[in-house]
């Protein structure tokens, strides 16, 4: 789809200013607050300010690619957003030259506002970077093939997951506790893409049974899907319940069954 309106909410941080830093971005559509794309990176040792300028260019990047309206730039970076506004002056060489490139990109885009908001309400953003600032980066980036849901799977899709709602698990991930189900979606889906991730590289080719409570699952089957964290809402995770996820090493899903009543 072209020309509809985009959010783009980008972070970025370090530990220590200089320290091991990291950013992470998010591109929403305005109209339905639906996720479109992620990044983010580990950025090595840099300042605080530097990543914020990083995780703003690779956000701007993502959504040139979605070929925007209007673009509506959302940080808790009161120095970013002033200075890519134009009230303040870029003084420091170091963002000078990530400033002209933010500018740059800008120019290309048919609209762009910026807007600074508190930390809150950017709390995508910025779990995403604090994961990179961890080195530990995930994120989708909104290009991969589309999820299959038929049985002529090529053979790559070697890692099966299996996913019992309140069952008992043969191995069972950490990460997927992590995942409080009081959380609001979006964070929950940022905890189970990271534990997925983290799993699917553990256990490649292997079958690995996860215990999980109803929303991490749902969450990771619409995930799988590439739908919206939202649509996690829409299905319906049993206690005591079984479902099955094959993925590829290089991320292709296939979801075999959802919501099997135990035996």
């Amino acid at each position: 789809m072209t020309g509809r309106r985009l959010i783009v909410e980008a972070d970025g941080g370090s530990r220590g200013n200089p320290g091991p830093a990291g950013f992470g971005t998010v591109v929403r559509d305005a109209d339905t607050g639906e996720v479109l794309a992620e990044r983010a990176e580990s950025l090595g040792t840099t300042t605080n300010n530097v990543a914020e300028y990083r995780g703003l260019i690779a956000g701007l990047r993502a959504a040139a690619e979605l070929t925007p309206s209007a673009v509506d730039v959302r940080m808790d970076s009161k120095l970013v957003v002033e200075q890519m506004s134009g009230r303040w002056k870029v003084k420091h060489p170091d963002l000078q030259a990530l400033a002209r490139e933010a500018v740059s990109i800008v120019r290309e885009l048919p609209a762009v506002t910026f807007g600074w908001v508190p930390r809150e309400l950017n709390r995508h953003a910025d779990q995403l970077a604090n994961e990179a600032m961890d080195g530990n980066p995930s994120f989708f980036a909104g290009s991969k093939p589309a999820a299959s849901t038929v049985d002529d799977r090529p053979e790559s899709l070697s890692t099966v997951l299996v996913l019992m709602c309140g069952g008992p698990a043969a191995r069972t991930d950490d990460g997927w506790g992590d995942a409080d189900p009081t959380d609001d979606l979006r964070s929950i889906a940022v905890t189970v893409r990271r534990a997925r991730d983290r799993l699917l590289r553990s256990h490649s080719g292997e079958r690995v049974i996860v215990a999980a409570h109803a929303r991490p699952i749902a969450t990771a089957i619409v995930l799988a899907l590439e739908a919206s964290p939202e649509s996690a809402t829409r299905l319906q995770i049993d206690v005591g319940s079984s479902s099955t996820v094959d993925w590829s090493a290089d991320g292709v899903a296939c979801v075999r069954s959802v919501n099997v009543p135990g035996r």
